[in-house]
């Protein structure tokens, strides 16, 4: 039954339509999205099914001119549905929707508990990533969380500025005071903020305070600084040798994250390639052993000794280690191909088909036996179904399209 409140909100926002469409009237047309016009779908939102509107704000986001304010008119929408749908259509519109961040920020400090913590929580995960969509001219609007008396709050906001941290005046001096906080979930994340503030610049403030991270007494405090420390590289004989010296660690993902480190500093890790030879054909961890043979084809260039360890270790029960391992395997482009037959077998797994397509995609032509395979995989996929996007491109790449 439609209430009296439910038929205002609706002649309101028809007024609000027929406003904007007419002031449409003279503007380019849009190419459709899903099928239809900016206009049809604009026309939707009249519909009172939260899953209807929340489809066509979604799509409306979309468009290379979207309706900004319309958009942000359904932040606020009774249900949480609508709500999260626009959110995260303004994140896909990038910075040009930043004048609606504050908005956004509110849902960062949204912290209810009860039945409605569970949709809380999806509101406050999809706000965050909007932020960072936005932007480094979103990130006054949320400022002020970094130094809040909620370690929850810091946490977030730290969280929140990192695919921008690079972008910021001074990034690393805007997260280092975080890498002392008290609380590990907010030195975890400023610590995965620190890496990417300085990934690639070898910046010695980042690696002083990633190496001594290495020695955080909270087990995954230590290993974002692992991979952290690995991104921002540096010399062999400092930041390599702390790496190195937590290879033989007795937890299994300090080994690992110490592997995967020592691979992104690459050749310069040289020094350390038996260590990490060790690991790939002895570590009593498959998961150890599969970032060893990453970190092994990176530093050496040479795929043959990786290779072997994952082709034996990609046959596992473990779906997220054997999808680990195969991605290894197509992060070695064409120097992977010997290892198409391994991958083909997983072609036949609605679960697999679409990570291991990806991984064949990678070889380029040199996965051209796997074409008839995949042929096959996107006949048993059907035009919607799991993996075939990743099939339709790796026969693309594989055919030189």
């Amino acid at each position: 039954m439609v209430g009296p409140n439910d038929l205002v909100l609706r002649l309101s926002l028809s007024l609000v339509l027929v406003g904007l469409l007419a002031g449409c009237g003279e503007q380019t047309v849009a190419a459709p999205v899903d099928g239809q016009t900016q206009r049809q779908w604009m026309l939707e939102l009249e519909q009172l099914s939260p899953s209807t509107k929340a489809k066509a704000v979604e799509a409306l986001g979309r468009f290379t001119d979207p309706p900004l304010d319309v958009i942000a008119s359904h932040v606020e929408d009774p249900s949480r549905s609508v709500r999260v749908a626009a959110v995260r259509a303004l994140g896909h519109v990038g910075p040009a929707a930043v004048a609606h961040a504050p908005a956004l920020a509110t849902f960062l400090e949204s912290t209810p508990e009860g039945p409605d913590a569970r949709s809380a929580k999806a509101l406050r995960n999809a706000a965050m990533d909007a932020l960072g969509a936005l932007g480094p001219d979103a990130f006054k609007s949320f400022s002020h969380l970094l130094v809040s008396e909620s370690p929850a709050l810091r946490a977030r906001a730290v969280y929140t500025l990192r695919p921008f941290v690079r972008e910021l005046k001074d990034g690393v001096n805007t997260v280092m005071p975080l890498m002392k906080d008290e609380h590990a979930v907010v030195r975890r994340e400023a610590t995965k903020s620190l890496g990417a503030a300085a990934e690639g610049t070898q910046d010695r403030r980042a690696s002083e305070a990633l190496v001594s991270a290495l020695g955080d007494p909270d087990g995954n405090v230590a290993d974002a600084a692992a991979i952290a420390l690995g991104s921002v590289g540096g010399s062999a004989d400092r930041e390599g040798k702390a790496l190195a010296d937590l290879l033989y660690n007795h937890r299994q993902s300090t080994r690992a994250s110490a592997a995967f480190g020592l691979g992104l500093m690459g050749p310069e890790a040289e020094p350390y390639l038996r260590q990490i030879t060790d690991l790939l054909k002895n570590d009593n961890r498959r998961v150890v052993r599969i970032q060893a043979a990453r970190a092994h084809f990176r530093i050496s260039g040479s795929a043959d000794v990786a290779l072997e360890q994952l082709e034996k270790d990609v046959q596992c029960g473990d779906t997220g280690l054997c999808r680990d391992a195969i991605k290894a395997i197509g992060e070695m482009g064409p120097a992977g191909a010997p290892a198409v037959n391994s991958l083909i077998t997983f072609l036949d797994q609605a679960a697999m088909r679409g990570v291991a397509a990806e991984a064949l995609g990678a070889m380029g032509p040199a996965a051209a036996g796997a074409l008839p395979h995949l042929d096959r995989a996107a006949t048993a996929a059907g035009e919607d179904g799991p993996g075939r996007p990743e099939i339709d491109q790796a026969r693309s790449l594989i055919r030189g399209d």
